[in-house]
Order: C-alpha cells, then sequence, then structure tokens
C-alpha cells in the first residue's frame, strides 16, 4: 500500500470536513484512517530495507571485500567500505 501524498491527505480531509453530517468523530475517524494507512507502507517500507540490510550483512560475512572498488584489482575490505559509507 502506497502512502497518501499530502494532496490526498487534504481532499480526504476537506471532504469530510465539507460534508452535511461532518462531526467531530467523523474527522478523527478520517484522521486515524490517514494515519494508518501511512505507518502500514512505513512499515511495509522497513521490512524490506531490514531485508536489504541483512542481505549485505550475509554477504559481507561471507567475503573478504569488493575486487574493482579502487579501479586497480584490488580487494577493498568491508571494514573498509562500511567506513567509507559513512
Amino acid at each position: 500500500m502506497q502512502p497518501m501524498t499530502r494532496k490526498e491527505v487534504a481532499e480526504a480531509l476537506e471532504l469530510v470536513a465539507n460534508s452535511d453530517v461532518c462531526q467531530e468523530n467523523q474527522i478523527l475517524g478520517a484522521i486515524l484512517l490517514i494515519a494508518s494507512s501511512q505507518l502500514k507502507s512505513a512499515d511495509s517500507e522497513l521490512t524490506t530495507l531490514r531485508g536489504m540490510v541483512d542481505e549485505v550483512l550475509s554477504v559481507a560475512s561471507e567475503s573478504k571485500g569488493v575486487v574493482g572498488f579502487h579501479l586497480n584489482g584490488a580487494v577493498a575490505s568491508w571494514e573498509e567500505l562500511f567506513e567509507w559509507m559513512q
């Protein structure tokens, strides 16, 4: 599920606010629904990122580094690469 854009959030809140039967509960409900959508999307992205980090760490633990990083055939150690990324 993709997070709602700012424009979509504003449009959803405007629809609720312009409703003839708009009540405070409806506005709060709409805000909670939007927040829930955003949290689900963020959780999904976090899960994906954790998986990617796990894969990189797995490769790093099973090898000595990356050949070709220095463009001279030397092996760049993972420690060197992690320091370079910071």
